[in-house]
Order: C-alpha cells, then sequence, then structure tokens
C-alpha cells in the first residue's frame, strides 16, 4: 500500500487541538505559541479542506481531468491527497483496519463504504505515472479498482468471490467461532481473527449494515439529489444481503470485532466479563433466569413472540449498561415487592445462588406467603416439574399436592360453589389455569356448565382477571371465560360470572381461605404446617440452622441444599413494613441459597415470598439474625424457625 504523509497525522492533531491545553498553568508565551500553532494548523485545514472540495468532491467541468480508460503500460494509485481525505474524513473504525491491512482501503472503497465530508466518494483522485511523467485525474471508483486492485490486492481480490451473494452463509459460518468462555480463549480468537486474510472482507458486514441503517433515516429528506439517494439504496439492498444470509449471532459477533480492531480489552470485555449473565453468553447456564425479564423489557409479552439467542444478547447488553432497569423490569407489575435489586446485585447474587427459578409465580396475585415460599421449595427439589404460562395455578397446585399425596385431600380449603337444579353445589378447586388438572379452576367450571346442562358438550374454559376481561375486544366476544366481579380479588373468596360467548352463563363463588401456617403456630392444629407436610411428602432431611457457622457449614457441604425460614418482615424491609409499636411482627417466610464474605461481613442469597423469584437480593446476616430473633420471641411457640433442607 503506498505510504500515508505524514499530513494526516498533522491534520489529527488539528482535530484534537483541545489536547493542547490540558495543563492549564502555563507559561503566557507558551500559550501564546501554542495559539499560533493551532491557528497555523486550523488555516491548513480550511485550505486542505477546501481542495478536496474543489479537487474531488465538486470539481468544475472545465477544470477538471477526467479519465476512464487507462494504457497498459500506465501505473494508477490513489493520490496523497485523496489518501490524506480518506484517512480524515473516515469512521474511526475504518482507519483502524486501514492500519491492519493494507488492502481494506480498497475492499472498503469497492463496497462504497468511504464518504468524505458526508458525501459518498464515487470519484477518486488518482496518480497516473507513465514513463518518467506523473499527473492526477479524476476517475470512477470502478474504474480505479479495475486498474489497481486485482494486481496490487491480488489475495484480497480472490477472497471477496467468498463474500458474494449465495456463498455468505457458508462463509460467515466457518469463520465464526464459538463464543470464548474466559479472557484467554477470547484473547486468543482477537488474535487469530486480527490476522485472518478475510479480515477487510469480514468487517464490511457489519460496517455496511451499521451505515446503510443511519443513512437510511435521510430517505425521507425530499431535498435528497438521486446520486444520494441511489447511493443509499444500493447501501441497504446490500445490508439487506448481509442479514438474510448471516445469522445474528454472527453478526453481533463481528460488529463487536470490528468496532474494536485496537481494542482487544474492550472486545472481550463482553466474553470474559465475570458476571452472570456471562455465564448465559456461554451456556453455562440457561436463559430461563432471564426470559421473563428480558421479554418485558424488550416488549415480547406473548407466547408467540419467541425469544432467541441475539434477542438475550440485546437485552443483556441493556442489563449491563442500565442496571437500574431491574429495579422496575421484569414480572408484571405489581406482582412482587418493588423496587427490585439492580441487575449488578442480582448477577452477584445469582452467582452464589442454587434455588432453581426457571419460572414466574407472581407472589401478590396469590396473596399468601406460605404457598408461595412452600411451593418454591418443592419446586426445588422436584424431578419433572413442569413449565406453566399461568404463574398463580403451578404454586397452588404443588400445596394442593402435598394434601393429596398424604390422603387428606378433604382437608383442603378452597372450594368454588354454583346453584344447580338439585341445589348448592361445591368443589375443591386450585386457582388459575391448566390444561391437565381437572381441579384447576378453569376445569372445574367447564365441568360444571357441562353437568348443568348449560352446554351440550364439553368447552374450553380460561380464568382472567376483570382488569384484563374486555369484552369489546374480539378475543373476548367468544369462548368462555372466568371473571371475578371484584378488580382485587385474591382468588380465596370471590364472586365471578362465567361468561360464553360474551353473555353470562353462570355465577360461582368460591368459599373457604387459606389460613394454614408455613412454621407450626400451636400444638393441637386439625392440619399440618407446610414446612412438616414438605418433609413428609416428600421424604426431605432437614437440619437446624442456629447460627452463622452452622449456615456456612450447611451450605458448603450439602451442595443442592436450601435454607428456609420465618422472620418479621419489618426487620427485613423496613421501609415497606414500618415498625409503628413495639410488639408488632408480620411472619414473612423466605430462602436462603448461598453465602459470600463482603469486609468481613457474610451477605446472603435471599428471597422472600414477596420477592421475585429470579431476583435474589444481598442481605446482610445480621439483618436475617435479627428478623428470625423478633420473630422467635414474639412467635407463638417462641421457636427459632431456620432449616436446612436437603
Amino acid at each position: 500500500m503506498q505510504k500515508l504523509s505524514i499530513k494526516s497525522i498533522i491534520l489529527g492533531s488539528v482535530l484534537a487541538g483541545p489536547s493542547f491545553f490540558q495543563n492549564q498553568i502555563l507559561a503566557q508565551n507558551t500559550q501564546e505559541n501554542q495559539t499560533s500553532l493551532l491557528e497555523t494548523f486550523e488555516e491548513k485545514l480550511k485550505t486542505f479542506q477546501s481542495e478536496i472540495n474543489e479537487k474531488i468532491l465538486n470539481p468544475p467541468s472545465d477544470k477538471v481531468s477526467f479519465r476512464q480508460n487507462f494504457k497498459d503500460e500506465e501505473k494508477i494509485e490513489l493520490s496523497k491527497r485523496q489518501l490524506n481525505a480518506i484517512l480524515l474524513y473516515s469512521e474511526q473504525d475504518y482507519k483502524e483496519l486501514f492500519h491492519v491491512n493494507k488492502c481494506s482501503i480498497y475492499t472498503l472503497l469497492k463496497n462504497r463504504l468511504i464518504r468524505i465530508n458526508n458525501q459518498p466518494l464515487l470519484n477518486v483522485e488518482a496518480s497516473v505515472t507513465s514513463d518518467s511523467s506523473t499527473s492526477t485525474a479524476l476517475v470512477p471508483i470502478d474504474t480505479f479498482l479495475a486498474h489497481y486492485y486485482k494486481s496490487n490486492c491480488r489475495l484480497s481480490f480472490k477472497q471477496s468471490r467468498l463474500f458474494e451473494k449465495g456463498l455468505l452463509k457458508d462463509t460467515f459460518t466457518k469463520l465464526t467461532p464459538k463464543f470464548p468462555r474466559n479472557q484467554t480463549q477470547c484473547l486468543d480468537q482477537y488474535k487469530d481473527l486480527k490476522s485472518n486474510i478475510n479480515i477487510d472482507h469480514i468487517c464490511s458486514a457489519p460496517y455496511t449494515i451499521e451505515l446503510a441503517g443511519k443513512l437510511g433515516e435521510r430517505l425521507r429528506d425530499n431535498s435528497l439529489s438521486i446520486s444520494e439517494r441511489s447511493y443509499i439504496n444500493s447501501l441497504r439492498r446490500q445490508s439487506k444481503t448481509y442479514t438474510d444470509e448471516i445469522n445474528d449471532r454472527d453478526i453481533l459477533y463481528f460488529k463487536n470485532f470490528c468496532s474494536n480492531l485496537s481494542r482487544e480489552e474492550l472486545f472481550c470485555k463482553n466474553y470474559s466479563k465475570q458476571d452472570f449473565w456471562s455465564l448465559i453468553i456461554n451456556k453455562q447456564k440457561s436463559p430461563d433466569h432471564i426470559e421473563v425479564r428480558c421479554r418485558n423489557i424488550l416488549g415480547k409479552t406473548t407466547p408467540e413472540d419467541k425469544m432467541e439467542e441475539l434477542d438475550y444478547l440485546k437485552c443483556i447488553s441493556l442489563l449491563r449498561n442500565e442496571p437500574s432497569r431491574c429495579m422496575t423490569q421484569g414480572p408484571a407489575t405489581g406482582t412482587v415487592l418493588y423496587p427490585m435489586p439492580s441487575c449488578n446485585e442480582i448477577s452477584e447474587t445469582l452467582k452464589i445462588s442454587r434455588l432453581k427459578n426457571n419460572y414466574n409465580d407472581c407472589p401478590r396475585n396469590i396473596g399468601n406467603y406460605a404457598i408461595i415460599n412452600g411451593a418454591r421449595v418443592i419446586k426445588h427439589f422436584a424431578t419433572n416439574d413442569l413449565k406453566s404460562k399461568d404463574c398463580v395455578f403451578p404454586s397452588y397446585e404443588k400445596i394442593y399436592g402435598l394434601y393429596l399425596e398424604s390422603g387428606e385431600e378433604e382437608k383442603w380449603p378452597l372450594s368454588i360453589c354454583y346453584n344447580s337444579n338439585d341445589g348448592k353445589k361445591c368443589l375443591p378447586f386450585i386457582p388459575g389455569n391448566s390444561k391437565e388438572n381437572y381441579n384447576a379452576l378453569n376445569m372445574v367450571v367447564a365441568n360444571a356448565l357441562f353437568q348443568t346442562k348449560i352446554v351440550s358438550s364439553r368447552i374450553k374454559c380460561e380464568q382472567v382477571s376483570k382488569k384484563q376481561f374486555n369484552p369489546l375486544r374480539l378475543k373476548y366476544k367468544a369462548g368462555c371465560w372466568v371473571v371475578p366481579q371484584e378488580l382485587a380479588c385474591r382468588s380465596q373468596s370471590c364472586k365471578y360470572n362465567v361468561m360464553i360467548d360474551n353473555r353470562k352463563a353462570l355465577e360461582i363463588w368460591s368459599e373457604g381461605s387459606l389460613s394454614f401456617d408455613y412454621f407450626k403456630t400451636k400444638y393441637n392444629s386439625s392440619d399440618a404446617d407446610i414446612h412438616s407436610r414438605i418433609l413428609s411428602v416428600l421424604n426431605i432431611k432437614e437440619q437446624e440452622i442456629n447460627s452463622l457457622t452452622s449456615l456456612k457449614f450447611f451450605l458448603d457441604n450439602k451442595k443442592n441444599g436450601i435454607i428456609h425460614g420465618q422472620g418479621c418482615a419489618e426487620d427485613i424491609y423496613p421501609s415497606h413494613y414500618q415498625l409503628r409499636k413495639i410488639g408488632i411482627c408480620t411472619p414473612m417466610p423466605f430462602i436462603i441459597d448461598g453465602y459470600k464474605e463482603i469486609n468481613n461481613n457474610t451477605y446472603l442469597s435471599f428471597r422472600s415470598a414477596l420477592d421475585d423469584i429470579s431476583s435474589p437480593r444481598s442481605v446482610l446476616w445480621a439483618n436475617a439474625f435479627t428478623a428470625l430473633s423478633r420473630y422467635s420471641t414474639l412467635s407463638p411457640l417462641k421457636n427459632w424457625e431456620l432449616y436446612g433442607l436437603y
């Protein structure tokens, strides 16, 4: 490649003018000298810009030497002025590529990526040497490249065939490595890519996509010339070819690489960063951990909106760059305790967490802390747990299953009732929707409609909230819908309207209340607490945790073990549960599933029954200890309720 003149460096220094004034305490004469020097540079820059405009971009037709044909013995190359202009006006990423690969400047010219002063470079100023004489002429890019590119950049010219339409998919599939799992792998990949003979063609793809997207917005401008409009549309067509044939993962990978050609640490930051999100990128952790949150952030709220790998990468980028998002974005608004922890805190805590959390259980929609915490414990030890689209039903189902397995189904406190020809009839039910469980509310209602002969054949029903149900929407004008009459119904004591094809077909109501305790509160209770049922039904072992030492020992030695307990919410969340008078304690069950030491303090991976399952908090042991101690003092049986389960 032609040598780059010192002029480009001088002009670059002009652009970086403020660096001359970093030292505020300068002698007066030094300041005057520097001011004079800067003014000289500015004058040279203005002169140079004027030359570029007059000689290359917009030359007078009567003063320009324009050539399209050359003799074989003539040697052509970019003029020094043209090279300097390209270096001065090119994007920083392009300049870095020019230093890495000597032929990249011509590849980018071929792909119409080089612009000067925001104008497409369609002609270049070339130096033409014949015998001992040298002249300059304006030459169309295609003409120049036909004479220069093939003979001076033979390998690049040859490899360009692999990057033509129809071959891009196979080419990039072979080029793209697996995402690196650590810093060493990443730096090795970076070194290999930087020495790759195809680097100019590789980087042309993300550069074209980015430039086409940026310039495409200008097409709305009616003042655009025909040539400018044609140029932008040509870029957009090439961009579409890239995005049609190259998968999003590869584009994202090479966009990161080609924008960091002299910054390997920055390139590797996304892959070697030691946060929980990197474990998801590297396939070491399932994206289930962030699916609900990412759907909310990206606006993919319906099951039809599939989450692709690129979606998770975009989401993770937002979690890293805007950590406050996690405080309010994740599960549906109002279903958990707000604010949630920041993305950074969640990431650090998930790294030490072991509780299964590949689901969404919307605690506030259930309204019973014992059910939430008990269901989380059961799901953690389940071996065949199935995911459900409904966030209410699975938690109730897990607790109902404890009654079913112990042969005490009659003790289940919830019934759904309706009036039939034979009088009032009540059936046990589980709040929420299910396609398989006949005790789910939607299935019980569908059966009741058939039994009362309101419908002649069995139909499918679905429970929705009063807020969701909109009879004006097409979706709700047909089918069977179970709608609570009250907006804030918590499922355990409600009246419902059963709507069929947008008319009221039946009124039903629920009876009973979920009054059972998480831990035992009296000796002669007619119903067992959830903790006891979990131990007896699931055959889980327990170990009392009575100190920080025993907590650490348990978590260190029981790799799948978790700790559950109950404390006063006023001590766990003082900003939400204010202690207005002595002796008040709101029992709050919780799960601890990890710990870490920071500055001689022990922080716990902590989720109360009100917290989002995917957003553990980092809580000081001292705070948890206070909540446990006060509950032990104020609870009826004065028990210290903290147990390891395994």
